[in-house]
C-alpha cells in the first residue's frame, strides 16, 4: 500500500491505481477486514493526491460501512476524517466543521496522535476558512507538531503556516 501511494505523490496515478486494485483483490480473497479498510484508505488518499475527490468520497464512504459493519472505531474515525477533507476540498466548510465536531470527542480519546493530527489539521483549515487566523494557528501548529512526531504522511501541515 504504501508504494502505490508514493507511486501517487510521485504523479504516476494509473500505476498506483492499479497497485491499490491489486491488493484490494488479495484482501477480498482473505478475511482481514481490518486491513481492507487501510486499503480503501490508501486508495481514497490516492484519488485525494489526484484530484479525484468523487472516487476519494467513495473509497472513504466503503471504508466507512465496512468499519461501521465490523465495529472497527480506528477506521470509523479515519474515513469520517477524511469525509471532512473532502468537504474542505469542495469549500464546504461548514458541513466539514459539523463533522469534525461530531468527532472531536472520539479522537481525543482514540489516543492516535495520527488521527489527533488530522483532526487538528483539518480544523485549522476551517477556521482559515472562517477568518479565525489565530485560532487557526494554533491548531495548526499543534497538528504540525503531531504530525511531526508521528512522522506521519501527511506532515504538509508546516506549509500552510508559512
Amino acid at each position: 500500500m504504501a508504494l502505490s501511494e508514493l507511486k501517487a505523490l510521485q504523479g504516476n496515478f494509473c500505476e498506483a491505481e492499479s497497485l491499490i486494485t491489486q491488493s484490494i483483490a488479495l484482501f477480498n480473497q482473505g478475511n482481514d477486514k481490518a486491513w481492507k479498510n487501510q486499503t480503501l484508505l490508501t486508495k481514497g488518499r490516492i484519488f485525494l493526491i489526484a484530484g479525484n475527490l468523487e472516487q476519494a468520497e467513495l473509497s472513504f464512504r466503503d471504508c466507512l460501512n465496512n468499519a461501521a459493519k465490523n465495529e472497527i472505531q480506528q477506521d470509523i474515525l479515519g474515513s469520517s476524517l477524511f469525509l471532512a477533507e473532502i468537504n474542505c476540498e469542495h469549500d464546504e466548510f461548514a458541513e466539514a466543521r459539523q463533522q469534525l465536531d461530531k468527532l472531536r470527542e472520539a479522537v481525543e480519546i482514540s489516543y492516535n496522535q495520527e488521527l489527533q493530527a488530522h483532526w487538528r489539521e483539518l480544523y485549522g483549515r476551517v477556521l482559515l476558512a472562517e477568518g479565525n487566523y489565530p485560532a487557526a494557528y494554533v491548531w495548526l501548529k499543534q497538528a504540525t507538531t503531531l504530525w511531526e512526531k508521528t512522522r506521519g504522511r501527511r506532515n504538509h501541515t508546516r506549509y500552510i503556516l508559512q
